[in-house]
């Protein structure tokens, strides 16, 4: 249907309004102003996109198609005004599917992007966002102002250091350089890296001729320089300090000794990239050693000749005093052989074990090393088995009990006599029958006492007469108490089952 037959076919939408004013001011008004609006609002979109420059291309197209959507649809509004006089309604339905055409396809472009401008944020989350960045802009730029101060300050640090640390390098060169020891640096490869003048003048070189050398490459002797450089490879390998003696051979053909203290460098990993070194001359202290060596082994060997004079000689005083001994106590057997009253052959026989007691004492003395002292055990034991040889009687046993125990002379002889005095005395007076046992024990009580216990199962040989009280003893008694006074002990005796006698005395070590 063309134009023109639109108006002749359909009747104006006014006349369904009945022309009535008030309904068609409130449709013409109402469309109106909704159609200014549509047309306002794609200039305004169109400004938008135009001032965006940013935008890309999709969001581009969309906002023209929505612009476009828009226009279409106030021209529909702009179309339904005319109606109301103009039966145009063919028109006005292709103008509504062209919008809807329009629109659709808007809705098309702009719904999958709905997801991502619910991201957007807000304008109240953007001016949070604007406020957070402008604080954070202000602590950067404070940060900003605080760390050019501290750089400045570092500056100023760093140059107070620099010159600290020239200041600490002259300071350490005038140390290395005036020292009198040689001190010296090396790589790990051996190569000299530093050298004080100590260490040239040793060697006899200029720095020059030894700077980023090895010592097997400037000193005379291989030898020499091979030692120095395996004391090198030790100090790099075992990672600590090390001290050794080296010695090198001077330009003058004299040869130096040096005690010297190695030491690895490390770099900031800890691993070890060269040596460092101080070697001190000690080649006029060794000597100055071996002279005092020299000297000492001189006085020592003197001191030794001396002393085995000394021994030679208490060995030769020891020996006569033993013979002199034997001929006494000869003279006390010939003399014995000659009388006829027992008593005083009786004396005698105790007069002769005194004798040997003295006499085994110095023989003992003879056998040690010291020529001063010996042990205990073997001298009672020894001296046990005397007495009972000399008793004439083989029912009479001794036994011999004795802690270890070493003594010198002035704790042997008053404890051998002391011995010697109880066993004969038991021998003697304890077994009228002819028969028994004695026991000798000898214990260390503490670190300060001795204490000798003599024991025999017969009569009782002190025991006194029934209803008497204590008696003398004898002469046997009297050396027993005065043996026992000599080394500042006492004596104690009980009669059960035999004659119990303790002897409790300051030991050798206490006197």
């Amino acid at each position: 249907m063309n134009f023109l037959d639109q108006l002749e076919t359909f009747m104006p939408h006014g006349m369904c309004l009945l022309w009535r004013p008030e309904l068609m001011i409130l449709h013409i008004g109402s469309d109106a102003l909704i159609a200014l609006a549509y047309f306002a609002i794609p200039f305004g979109i169109a400004q938008f996109v135009n001032g965006r420059a940013d935008l890309d291309q999709g969001h581009r197209r969309l906002a023209l198609l929505f612009a476009m959507f828009i226009g279409l649809c106030g021209v529909t509004h702009v179309a339904s005004i005319l109606v109301l006089w103009y039966p145009y309604y063919v028109t006005e339905g292709w103008l509504k599917a062209v919008t809807a055409l329009a629109s659709v396809a808007t809705a098309i472009f702009a719904l999958p992007l709905v997801p991502k401008l619910l991201l957007l944020p807000s304008a109240k989350a953007l001016q949070k966002e604007i406020d957070d960045h402008q604080v954070t802009l202000r602590e950067l730029q404070a940060a900003r102002a605080a760390l050019a101060q501290r750089v400045d300050l570092t500056e100023s640090e760093l140059r107070r250091v620099e010159a600290n640390y020239q200041t600490s390098d002259k300071l350490l060169r005038s140390v290395v350089e005036t020292v009198p020891g040689a001190i010296y640096a090396k790589d790990e490869a051996g190569r000299m890296i530093l050298a004080n003048k100590s260490t040239l003048d040793f060697i006899g070189l200029p720095w020059a001729a030894v700077v980023g050398k090895r010592d097997d490459e400037f000193l005379d002797d291989p030898a020499q320089a091979e030692k120095i450089l395996a004391n090198d490879r030790l100090v790099l390998s075992g990672g600590g300090i090390r001290e050794m003696e080296e010695s090198i051979t001077l330009p003058d053909g004299g040869t130096r000794t040096f005690w010297s203290t190695k030491y690895p460098m490390r770099d900031a990993t800890g691993r070890a990239i060269g040596i460092v070194g101080v070697s001190v001359d000690i080649t006029d202290r060794k000597k100055e050693e071996s002279d005092a060596r020299a000297s000492i082994e001189r006085a020592l060997a003197e001191k030794i000749q001396a002393l085995e004079q000394r021994d030679i000689l208490i060995r030769e005083v020891y020996h006569r005093v033993k013979n002199n001994l034997q001929i006494i106590d000869s003279f006390l057997v010939l003399q014995s052989r000659s009388l006829s009253d027992q008593r005083a052959k009786d004396g005698l026989k105790s007069l002769r074990d005194r004798v040997y007691a003295l006499g085994l004492v110095h023989h003992q003395l003879m056998a040690t090393a010291d020529f001063a002292t010996f042990d205990l055990s073997s001298f009672l034991s020894e001296l046990l088995e005397n007495l009972a040889e000399g008793s004439g009687s083989s029912e009479i046993a001794l036994s011999v009990k004795a802690d270890p125990l070493t003594v010198g002379l002035d704790f042997a002889i008053p404890f051998g006599l002391l011995v010697t005095e109880l066993v004969t005395n038991a021998i003697k007076h304890a077994f009228p029958a002819g028969s028994g046992t004695i026991h000798v024990q000898v214990s260390n009580i503490g670190e300060d006492e001795v204490m000798l216990l003599v024991k025999d199962d017969g009569c009782g040989t002190y025991a006194p007469a029934a209803g008497a009280g204590p008696t003398g003893g004898g002469l046997g008694k009297n050396i027993v108490t005065s043996m026992a006074r000599q080394l500042q002990g006492d004596v104690s005796y009980s009669y059960e089952d035999g004659t119990r006698v303790e002897v409790r005395v300051k030991g050798p070590r206490a006197k």
